[in-house]
């Protein structure tokens, strides 16, 4: 795994069934980046999730052909970009919220953005971050899957130009959600589900509402 920025803690926000499975089995949902990318849902939908390449570019002119009917000509709006992307779903991938350094580039007092609210009611509060990481990864390099794992980036997507785009880079409409993600090479395109154990140890299941309502002060 590529080194990353420290991390304080992670939280994972999900339906209470999901998150019980995940505390107690240690169960992690590595899902489909197509089911991402065709989802309609403004937290949970980014029809960027699987572009290698994005390029927003100004069409200038569109020349249509039939072979009966002639030829005609359209000027798209000058003032519009279109917007051309490369996509490639070869991994799966497993989310969670990461409380880091930058939660206090601003202020020394951060508090989750009350739209994690839109991933459900229940929330698991990760209290040793590397413990639950280094569990993931030994668990993925004894059953030899292929990972990798950072803290998400994020960047204007729509800007004009071409665009290169990794599984770490997500749109800034979704900088609010510091995204901490684990993928795994995608064999079949279906979901998986590894088991690490339990993580009861050093993790508390609380509601949503209560970690959104927290204040974290560094000091």
């Amino acid at each position: 795994m590529k080194e990353v920025e420290q991390i304080f803690c992670l939280i994972k926000f999900g339906e209470k069934e999901h998150i019980e499975k995940l505390l107690k089995q240690g169960e992690l949902y590595f899902n489909t980046v197509s089911t991402f990318s065709e989802l309609k849902d403004k937290e949970r939908g980014d029809v960027n999730e699987g572009a290698e390449w994005i390029k927003n570019a100004q069409v200038k002119k569109i020349k249509v052909e039939h072979p009966t009917l002639g030829s005609l000509e359209l000027f798209p709006a000058t003032n519009q970009l279109s917007k051309l992307v490369q996509y490639n779903f070869y991994y799966l991938s497993f989310s969670l919220y990461a409380i880091t350094p930058r939660c206090f580039e601003v202020t020394n007092k951060f508090q989750i953005d009350n739209r994690m609210l839109e991933f459900n009611d229940t929330a698991l509060f990760i209290k040793e971050p590397y413990k639950f990481i280094n569990s993931v990864v030994s668990k993925l390099k004894k059953d030899g899957i292929k990972y990798e794992a950072n803290i998400v980036t994020y960047d204007d997507l729509c800007r004009e130009g071409s665009l290169e785009i990794t599984p770490f880079t997500k749109k800034i409409e979704h900088q609010h959600q510091m995204e901490f993600r684990i993928i795994i090479e995608n064999t079949d395109n279906e979901a998986k589900v590894i088991s690490i154990g339990s993580i009861e140890d050093y993790s508390v299941l609380l509601s949503s509402k209560s970690m959104i309502e927290t204040i974290w002060e560094a000091k």
